[in-house]
């Protein structure tokens, strides 16, 4: 077996000198590569139980730095829209209620202030998920506008997540426009 592994290997440098194989071995490297960061739908079912029309998104990282990230995974049941909103917050433990808000300021200036969908989420140097559910409303301004920065409110004030890079909000905002088609979809 090692013996294939390091004449392919030989055979592909071999192969690499040649400008046209080059360019060949370049663009079926960048075909298999496409689909790691874009935006899909990695479930779309039909649940036989209850007859709903269910959707998910893979996850979207929006920002990180040294203790914190944030992403979120879109949902849909039906006709309604859900954010999985998911980060970690090393710094300190916090809670955060149902009276508690998570605010997105988008590039238009306006703010989008969602509830929080379940109750007592606690953060403690750990990963969290906090679902919420998106207005129909509120729908095309996540499709067409980004996402400049997130507030989540808590017990103890607040958390910003701020100074995204402008590569990650147009994979989100494509996002929400891939999953406001299949809201779209009979």
């Amino acid at each position: 077996m090692k013996f294939l592994k390091e004449n392919w290997f030989k055979r592909l440098l071999y192969l690499s000198k040649n400008k046209k194989m080059k360019a060949k071995i370049l663009i079926v490297a960048l075909l298999f590569s496409s689909g790691i960061f874009s935006q899909k739908v990695v479930k779309s079912e039909v649940d036989s139980f209850t007859g709903e029309k269910k959707t998910a998104s893979n996850i979207q990282i929006i920002g990180r730095n040294f203790s914190t990230a944030i992403g979120l995974t879109l949902r849909t049941v039906n006709d309604m829209m859900f954010i999985d909103l998911g980060f970690t917050y090393t710094t300190k433990a916090t809670v955060i209620n149902k009276e508690h808000d998570i605010m997105f300021l988008m590039s238009s200036g306006e703010i989008i202030n969602l509830h929080v969908n379940d109750n007592n989420f606690r953060v403690l140097q750990q990963y969290l998920r906090i679902p919420l559910s998106v207005p129909n409303e509120f729908i095309e301004d996540f499709a067409n506008t980004f996402i400049e920065a997130i507030r989540i409110n808590t017990s103890d004030g607040y958390i910003d997540f701020k100074e995204f890079k402008d590569k990650n909000k147009l994979k989100v905002k494509n996002l929400f426009a891939l999953m406001k088609k299949e809201l779209t979809k009979s």
